[in-house]
Parts: C-alpha cells; structure tokens; sequence
C-alpha cells in the first residue's frame, strides 16, 4: 500500500509541472497576440490620423473655394444691381425727353 500514494504524488507532481509549463505557454502567447494587438491597433491609428488630417485639409480647401465663389458672386450681383440701376436712370431720362 505504500507504493500507491507515492507514485499519486508523482502523478501529481507530473500533472502540476505540465499545468504550470501550459500556463507559462498560454502567457506568452496571450503577451504575444496582445503585443500584436497593440501595434496594429497603433498602426491603424496612425493611419487615421492622416487620413483625418487630409481630410480636413481637403475640407479647408473646399471651404476657401465655397467663400470665393460667393465672393465672386456677390460682386457680380452687386456689378448687376448697378447696371439695373443705371439702365433704369438712362430709360427714365430717354422717355422724359
């Protein structure tokens, strides 16, 4: 009967050493992927700041254009109201002679 729980205890003592060599393994692998993680979550990051960055780039340029355009079109209407002004004034003055 004394051989029975020695060669439990080296089971054991077996099973305990694989356990612990799993779990050292199954550390380093969750280190690793999380490592991974990390760098591709910091490269897609990275990615999105530049894209973020041209696009307000393009979203400035485009906003500058849209204010000149309306510039442009403001004098124009201006340059328009006059001219109606003007014609108005040179058929009043015609009829009225």
């Amino acid at each position: 009967m004394g051989t029975k729980p020695s060669k439990c205890r080296r089971n054991l003592a077996k099973y305990y050493t694989l356990l612990l060599v799993r779990c050292e393994a199954m550390k380093a692998e969750n280190e690793a992927t999380t490592a991974q993680d990390i760098q591709k979550e910091s490269e897609e990051l990275k990615e999105l700041r530049k894209r973020y960055k041209k696009l307000k780039e393009e979203h400035a340029s485009f906003h500058d254009l849209a204010d000149r355009i309306i510039e442009e079109k403001d004098n124009e209407i201006s340059r328009l109201l006059n001219d109606n002004k003007n014609l108005r004034q040179s058929l009043q003055s015609r009829s009225q002679v």
